[in-house]
């Protein structure tokens, strides 16, 4: 394994159209596709089985599939033909979507923490948000989104879902806080820029492990989304 060493896909031609990074684009597809199934999943559950988490984990797979279908394009595969300021598409539905995932995460945790620490987490949540995405927006820095992106999930959705597991061991908080670990050393492996080979770099590792993180979701939202007999949410 080559390490600290940044090496992208050669490129691939039909006819006279280039298509950048094939592997990385096909990675980000494959992402997109998990949190695509997992939108699906929650969109086919009866209103009357529905509890009150379920739009927000609706909504963040709704987002983030648009936010690597995004990365997919502009990021990867079309970058030479588009302007690379296209990216922050792909980075700002990204950010969305973790919102509503802290969202959904803040909510399972409403009858165990006191109201005004609820108010205090959902509006320091909201505020962050907005401001990361002006800045993320008006400088194209992925580095920002990088950060954003850990205060969501680090600083927010693993100790919101860590206390809810610890005081009810829902099974569905459970599989989120298993997820975001995995998202943690997934983080840790690109930053590290770990890569096998020019055709299976640091980008498409991340990826691939990404898209196990999002099964992880799935499954975590899937459970708590689903009203269970006797639940009064």
């Amino acid at each position: 394994m080559d390490s600290n060493t940044s090496i992208l896909n050669p490129s691939i031609w039909i006819g006279g159209f280039e298509i950048s990074e094939p592997v990385t684009s096909s990675t980000d597809l494959l992402v997109a596709l998990v949190s695509l199934v997992g939108f699906f999943i929650l969109i086919k559950v009866k209103p009357t089985h529905r509890t009150k988490f379920h739009p927000y984990f609706k909504l963040y797979f709704f987002f983030f599939f648009f936010g690597m279908l995004s990365a997919a394009l502009f990021g990867h595969a079309l970058k030479t033909h588009v302007n690379p300021n296209l990216k922050v598409i792909g980075w700002s539905t990204s950010l969305i979507a973790q919102f509503f995932l802290c969202l959904g995460s803040l909510y399972t945790a409403k009858n165990i923490i006191s109201k005004r620490w609820f108010l205090i987490i959902q509006y320091g949540l909201l505020l962050q948000c907005v401001c990361y995405l002006f800045f993320v927006i008006t400088t194209a820095n992925f580095f920002l989104t990088q950060i954003a992106l850990s205060i969501m999930l680090v600083g927010f959705a693993l100790p919101l879902n860590s206390l809810v597991y610890y005081k009810t061991k829902s099974s569905g908080n459970l599989w989120i806080v298993l997820a975001i670990a995995l998202a943690m050393i997934t983080g840790l492996m690109f930053n590290l820029k770990w890569s096998f080979s020019r055709w299976f770099n640091y980008h498409d590792i991340s990826h691939t492990l990404m898209s196990v993180v999002t099964y992880f979701v799935v499954i975590g939202a899937n459970n708590l989304s689903v009203r269970k007999e006797n639940q009064d949410f």
